[in-house]
């Protein structure tokens, strides 16, 4: 069986682009997945199979109807333990998405998220709320005519509302369901520290070599690790998280060869040929198409 449907809600008529909403069904592929990242928000919600899931430094071990919240540009990737059935739901918001409401809904997930809490577990009962919300979401998505169409975009905002309610209710002391953020037993240690010392020292100009020296062990052996367990080349996975922060400071308006050293990059040149392979724009051009966004 093999499902893979996609809609998009615009939430107002201002907004840069509408939510994304995708439901995938099918066989599980590891060799098909890879670390990427979105200059998006994302709820993606884990419906069934056997995965774990990396963002950025931390490795999340996954149940069903767990909820990953995702900041925009946080590389992540699922890691499938094999080729069984993987289901899952998952909405790309953009950051304006509710910017026309007093009090934005996904105020309170992108906090939590902050905390490097990525991971939200609910408890049976909460689960079995979010498992009716999002039959309701994915049948009026599927019938696609006005009625329906209301009652799937009601149903993502319950989703939101229930989420959001479920981490104010923990700052309460209500049941928090399973642990927040607990590493799995999947992934070696080093890995893990692998993963953490990058992001430390992003900004600063390291070898696989170097990191492997710090680590006490053969540079060949590390990036054959790497890859077996991240999916993605070491060098890779660098450029990737570096391409994804500089994002972040062209976005807040630093000229681009601040954002160039800034992000760990020593020559300009390499930095926009860099940015340009992963984003399909130079930096310039996407300082620009950014602040046009923003006045729109």
């Amino acid at each position: 069986m093999n499902i893979f449907e996609t809609n998009e809600i615009r939430t107002h008529k201002d907004a840069t682009e509408g939510i994304t909403c995708v439901y995938h069904k099918a066989e599980g592929r590891p060799e098909d997945h890879r670390m990427h990242l979105n200059s998006m928000c994302e709820i993606y919600i884990f419906v069934a199979g056997e995965a774990d899931y990396i963002v950025e430094s931390r490795c999340f071990p996954l149940e069903p109807y767990d909820v990953l919240i995702l900041n925009p540009y946080e590389p992540h990737t699922p890691l499938l333990k094999g080729r069984e059935l993987y289901e899952r739901f998952y909405f790309l918001v953009p950051v304006d998405s509710f910017v026309f409401m007093d009090n934005d809904p996904m105020d309170v997930l992108l906090k939590e998220n902050k905390k490097g809490n990525n991971r939200i577990s609910l408890p049976p009962e909460k689960k079995e709320q979010l498992k009716g919300l999002l039959e309701t979401f994915k049948t009026g998505w599927q019938r696609r005519d006005r009625v329906a169409s209301l009652s799937a975009y009601s149903a993502f905002l319950g989703i939101l509302s229930l989420l959001g309610g479920h981490i104010l209710g923990q700052s309460l002391g209500e049941p928090a369901g399973t642990e927040g953020y607990k590493e799995t037993d999947d992934m070696p240690p080093i890995i893990l520290d692998v993963l953490r010392y990058i992001e430390k020292h992003l900004a600063e100009d390291f070898s696989e070599e170097d990191l492997a020296a710090n680590f006490h062990i053969s540079a060949p052996y590390l990036s054959r690790l790497f890859k077996n367990k991240i999916k993605m080349g070491l060098k890779k996975y660098v450029l990737l998280r570096r391409v994804g922060v500089a994002k972040k400071v062209l976005s807040s308006g630093k000229s681009v060869t601040e954002t160039c050293f800034e992000c760990g990059f020593n020559d300009c040149s390499y930095f926009i040929k860099v940015f340009k392979t992963y984003t399909g724009v130079t930096p310039y051009k996407y300082q620009m198409l950014s602040k046009n966004q923003r006045m729109e």
